[in-house]
């Protein structure tokens, strides 16, 4: 009974398998997600940068990721760009295209503003004071408006005199 069976042997070393595959697939998983992560696929373009404009391209990179939207709104220009292009279409005949659409559009909105002034003016004077607000929170307030602090109060020297008595009412 002291020695182990051929099939608690084999159970074991399948174990030790199974235990050392998963291991195996847990690393490669881990390299997996580092390679999926936006600082690694920066981590070939910073080289590459640094090589060719010293450590002026990561000061390009930096920028990029501490402001995102200009580049995504450069990105989407492009693409627009490279989208009428691949349509065929000639960029004079949308250019001309264009004062309509804008006409059209500014005409659907002030016909829906003149609609909602005469019909519900509330709804618009709310969503104006919300705008308003809006506008007003996105800027930092300057030194003039910020108020000054308080001075401290001045510390009050303990009485010693006991207050009298009050009376009770008859």
């Amino acid at each position: 009974m002291g020695s182990k069976t051929i099939l608690a042997v084999r159970c074991e070393a399948a174990l030790h398998d199974i235990e050392e595959t998963r291991r195996r697939i847990g690393d490669r998983a881990g390299l997996l997600q580092d390679r999926l992560k936006p600082r690694a696929a920066f981590k070939p373009l910073t080289k590459r940068l640094q090589g060719t404009l010293g450590k002026g391209g990561e000061k390009i990179l930096d920028a990029f990721r501490d402001n995102p939207i200009p580049l995504a709104l450069t990105g989407v220009g492009i693409a627009w760009l490279l989208l009428d292009d691949l349509q065929g279409r000639p960029r004079q005949e949308a250019a001309g295209a264009a004062p309509g659409k804008v006409r059209r559009g500014v005409d659907k909105v002030s016909g829906w503003f003149s609609t909602t002034l005469e019909e519900n003016p509330m709804a618009l004077a709310v969503a104006a004071l919300a705008l308003g607000a809006v506008a007003g929170l996105c800027f930092p307030a300057s030194r003039q408006e910020e108020p000054a602090a308080p001075a401290p109060p001045e510390p009050q020297p303990a009485s010693t005199e006991v207050p009298p008595p009050e009376e009770a009412p008859d």
